[in-house]
């Protein structure tokens, strides 16, 4: 038969253009797979994401080197402090109030590691003492025999010496004394705070001021970070003839 052709599995005569054959239910039709396109994503998600992964990337590496930059803080040493002191002298105002040009060392320990410097001041009869303990790690500063109407001006230097030794890295240490809110003052329970005062040589002092019938009182307050630990002290000592403030700063490094 022309235009026919058989069943390749029953034998069956067919059309030639079956596509099955109704005999067997065989099937000659010829499957075609439709290659699947390739899923591509728009361009914009693309950079969207592309920009949130790098920004995520430079947050971190900011807040590393950040913290890397804190941890690495170099210690204030004596010859630092020379050199930095009239930068924050200047800023906060208080070149009046001393010669920074005296700064040098009166005194010196090995066997307790400290060293005591000093600075002359144009604040009537009251001095500096300024203690670097352990490699520079601690500071002490007081200023001795403040009269009452240059309690403020004494409070500046401390502040300045405070902002010297830690390079700036407190922005509001000029308001320190000034912001009781933020920095709340306290009482200190004894006359005087014991282990400060014998760091800086004054506990005898003290002690012989009250047996002989003079009273002291002491507030505090501490300012403290990652860094640094700060903790100021204003102690009022009173007799019969006259009442003095010395006004100090504890410092030590992390």
């Amino acid at each position: 038969m022309a235009g026919s052709f058989n069943c390749p599995k029953c034998g069956a005569a067919l059309q030639e253009n079956a596509q099955f054959c109704p005999y067997c239910m065989t099937s000659f039709a010829v499957r075609q797979e439709i290659p699947k396109g390739k899923e591509i994503k728009p361009k914009r998600t693309r950079r969207i994401i592309a920009a949130s992964v790098a920004a995520a990337v430079l947050l971190i590496i900011a807040g590393i080197a950040v913290y890397i930059h804190i941890q690495l803080l170099p210690v204030c040493l004596p010859s630092e402090f020379r050199e930095r002191v009239p930068i924050a002298s200047e800023k906060l105002g208080v070149d009046e109030l001393w010669d920074i040009s005296t700064f040098e060392s009166v005194r010196s320990n090995e066997k307790d590691g400290n060293t005591e410097y000093s600075i002359n001041l144009n604040l009537g009869d009251s001095f500096l003492s300024l203690f670097f303990y352990n490699d520079a790690k601690e500071v002490s500063a007081v200023v001795w025999d403040v009269e009452e109407q240059d309690v403020e001006k004494a409070q500046r230097l401390i502040a300045c010496i405070t902002d010297t030794y830690c390079n700036n890295f407190f922005t509001d240490i000029d308001k320190a004394f000034l912001d009781n809110s933020q920095y709340p003052h306290e009482a200190l329970e004894t006359p005087f705070e014991r282990y400060f005062t014998e760091g800086v040589g004054r506990t005898d002092i003290y002690n012989r001021f009250i047996e002989n019938g003079g009273t002291i009182s002491t507030d505090c307050f501490d300012m403290n970070s990652r860094k640094y630990l700060l903790s100021f002290y204003k102690t009022r000592r009173s007799d019969s003839e006259k009442t003095l403030y010395d006004i100090a700063v504890y410092i030590e490094k992390i």
